[in-house]
């Protein structure tokens, strides 16, 4: 029995090291000022557009905290009325872009271990709380 052709999606990892537009970052830094007690410098930060409508989404995380045996925590910020709102705050040791949406809005993998690429938490958009929730847990 022949089978069809499928697209194939993969996860997207988040590239931190791309230039954010300065009213962002400025934006970025009263809300990490205000509701984390900390400088944006402390920070690094990432802009994508996870619904799709042409506005950017950011999700930031402490410089410091990356590529070691601790887990992150990952702040997911939007702008509403010349602010930034958390969408998510989610802890592990790297995020990825899903391959699919929920309620139109990109789900987020966050991978708990550095040694297995098959072990993660899938985080998605709920309408109700309006922020990411956690979904279900893959064991690898």
């Amino acid at each position: 029995m022949p089978y069809a052709a499928q697209t194939a999606y993969g996860m997207e990892m988040l590239n931190f090291e791309k230039q954010i537009s300065p009213t962002a970052l400025i934006l970025m830094s009263n809300y990490v000022q205000k509701n984390l007690e900390m400088n944006m410098e402390n920070f690094k930060a990432v802009e994508i557009d996870l619904n799709r409508d042409g506005l950017n989404e950011y999700i930031i995380r402490q410089k410091k905290c990356y590529g070691g045996e601790q887990a992150c925590t990952y702040y997911i910020l939007a702008e509403s009325r010349g602010n930034m709102v958390l969408l998510g705050k989610i802890r592990a040791r790297n995020l990825a872009l899903g391959g699919s949406y929920t309620y139109g809005v990109q789900d987020i993998l966050a991978f708990q271990s550095n040694n297995n690429d098959y072990e993660y938490d899938i985080f998605i958009w709920d309408p109700p709380s309006k922020m990411y929730i956690l979904k279900r847990q893959t064991a690898g």
